[in-house]
C-alpha cells in the first residue's frame, strides 16, 4: 500500500490541497483494493479474520508488528509527518538518515 501511495503522492496532495475528501477516500479505496489484489496474486501470508478486522477497524502496519508500529494521533504538525514520510530511504524502507522526534503522550 505504501508503495502505491508513494506512486500517487502528487494526486493525494492535490486532493488534500483542494480539501477534496471524497476524491481522497475514493483513491484510498482503489489503492486498498489494488493492494489486496497484489497480495493475493503474490501469495502473501494470510491473516486470520480477527487480524483482518483489527487492521481494518483499528489500523496498523502488519509488516512492522513487533518492530516499529506506534499507535497515536497527530494533533498538529501533519506537514512534518509528511516530510518524514517522504524522506529518502534505504532497503527495507528505513530512512537513510535517522529521524528523531520529540513526542508528548497525553493520557485521558
Amino acid at each position: 500500500f505504501n508503495q502505491l501511495a508513494k506512486e500517487h503522492h502528487e494526486e493525494i496532495m492535490n486532493f488534500r490541497r483542494n480539501r477534496d475528501r471524497e476524491g481522497l477516500m475514493k483513491l484510498q479505496d482503489e489503492l486498498v483494493d489494488e493492494t489486496k489484489k497484489r497480495c493475493k496474486e503474490q501469495g502473501y501470508p494470510k491473516f486470520t479474520e480477527e487480524q483482518q478486522k483489527a487492521y481494518t477497524e483499528v489500523g496498523g502496519t502488519p509488516f512492522l508488528d513487533n518492530q516499529y508500529t506506534v499507535f497515536g494521533e497527530v494533533e498538529e504538525g501533519l506537514d512534518i509527518v509528511e516530510k518524514i514520510q517522504n524522506c529518502e530511504t534505504l532497503r527495507g524502507d528505513r530512512p537513510k538518515e535517522d529521524v528523531s522526534m520529540q513526542i508528548s503522550v497525553i493520557e485521558e
